[in-house]
């Protein structure tokens, strides 16, 4: 997911915490939303907060992401 909706983008960083069983046979959705962009270092950052759920909303992981895009060009 993330690296489709940032396709020049590098990911570095991924963190995910179970929080139940992921179930077999049933739609899932990935989402996510950018919570933070910054630039470091001469990165241009961006980091969001990624989950799995089903169509209920039921969350069965959670997790951060750190992807860094290339500088836009005047």
């Amino acid at each position: 997911m993330l690296t489709d909706f940032f396709p020049r983008g590098t990911l570095k960083a991924l963190s995910a915490n179970f929080r139940a069983t992921v179930p077999h046979n049933v739609p899932l959705l990935c989402t996510g939303v950018v919570t933070e962009k910054v630039e470091r270092d001469g990165e241009c950052l961006v980091f969001c907060d990624v989950m799995l759920t089903n169509e209920e909303g039921d969350r069965f992981v959670q997790g951060t992401a750190e992807i860094a895009l290339p500088k836009r060009q005047p």
